[in-house]
């Protein structure tokens, strides 16, 4: 019966070992090998346009505050600016100072015109002949700050006179430098140098660096091109005359050209030119003592380059300077130079054209 024990033994071994036979096959697998793309070359790109470096534009340089000129000599800044009335009449003529005149204002007054020289970046000598003082004096052209020079003034105007003027040269005020001159006849021969004006008042200031006025040499947009026109005064008793040339506009009054001379009234002037000359077109009032309105807005027609330009003036008070300005409202600049202003009362008349002029007419 031993046997039976030793053969389930016997199985038993086989069975072991058939399951103990070494480990098992492992199933080779490739290794994915990465796949190798080529990236793509970069396109050639352009170096980039190196802008130019512009030019160094020179700085304007300083220009002369009345006409917008150019100067070399800021002293000019602290110079003191002289108004001188000016008498209009025909036997006044030829004035004296009138051709180195940066400013100079027709000022209507009882039937008749008076002139205002407004001196500064030029002049020296007499200048003349000199008339009275008006009460829209300091309205017209206080603005300027200058040194007002005239001959004498009825009682009333005074108060506002020296109330607007800070420097007053007053012959009636018996202030020495005043002469009269043989050749002319009185009243029409008073006059006096400037360089006196200005030795009366030696702290008086000047008008500083800013341009009193708009001032641009390029001719702007928008004018008509004319080759004169006439500025009729009507019941003021002046027509002035202005003739387009090669140096600008060229003065006439009432019909004869318009000179400014010396003194000695034998000694024969030279012509009257302006860069600009504006028509400022004005209320009239009555009034004897001021017979114009000259603050506020109106109407304006600005010549220069040849061409006529329709503005309109404002000046809202008697510490403005005036203004010109297109339809909406921009700045209408004036040319380089010396500046007229016409102020011309309604009742008076523009008329567009060549005046007539009587060259052989001598005045006197």
């Amino acid at each position: 019966m031993r046997l039976r024990p030793l053969l389930t033994l016997l199985l038993l071994v086989s069975l072991l070992a058939a399951c103990g036979g070494g480990d098992p096959e492992v199933e080779a697998t490739e290794t994915p090998v990465a796949e190798v793309t080529s990236e793509p070359e970069p396109e050639p790109t352009e170096e980039p346009t190196k802008k130019p470096t512009p030019e160094a534009t020179e700085e304007p340089g300083p220009v002369a505050p009345l006409t917008g000129e150019d100067i070399e000599d800021e002293a000019l800044f602290d110079l003191s600016v002289v108004a001188v009335k000016i008498d209009n009449d025909i036997d006044a003529r030829p004035q004296v100072g009138l051709a180195d005149a940066d400013v100079v204002i027709v000022e209507p007054i009882e039937g008749l015109t008076r002139l205002v020289a407004i001196l500064h970046s030029d002049g020296s000598g007499e200048v003349g002949p000199v008339r009275s003082g008006r009460r829209v004096d300091p309205q017209l052209f206080g603005a300027f700050e200058p040194i007002f020079a005239f001959s004498g003034a009825a009682g009333p105007n005074y108060p506002a006179i020296d109330g607007g003027f800070s420097n007053t040269v007053v012959n009636d005020r018996n202030q020495a430098g005043w002469r009269r001159e043989g050749t002319r006849s009185a009243p029409h021969n008073l006059f006096i140098p400037l360089e006196t004006i200005r030795e009366r008042f030696p702290d008086a200031t000047g008008p500083g660096a800013t341009p009193v006025f708009a001032f641009d040499e390029a001719t702007p947009a928008g004018g008509t091109a004319t080759d004169g026109f006439t500025v009729d005064y009507g019941r003021f008793r002046t027509q002035s005359g202005w003739t387009w040339s090669d140096d600008g506009w060229v003065r006439s009054q009432d019909g004869t050209p318009h000179l400014s001379g010396e003194p000695d009234r034998n000694v024969e002037g030279a012509p009257i030119v302006a860069a600009n000359v504006v028509v400022l077109t004005v209320e009239t009032t009555g009034s004897q003592a001021e017979p114009v309105v000259v603050l506020g807005e109106g109407p304006a027609r600005i010549h220069r380059d040849g061409q006529v330009f329709e503005g309109t003036w404002s000046k809202p008070t008697a510490e403005d300077q005036y203004r010109f300005t297109t339809a909406d409202g921009s700045d209408l600049p004036l040319a380089p130079g010396a500046t007229w202003l016409e102020i011309h009362p309604t009742s008076g008349t523009y008329v567009p054209g060549v005046p007539v002029v009587e060259t052989d007419a001598t005045e006197g």
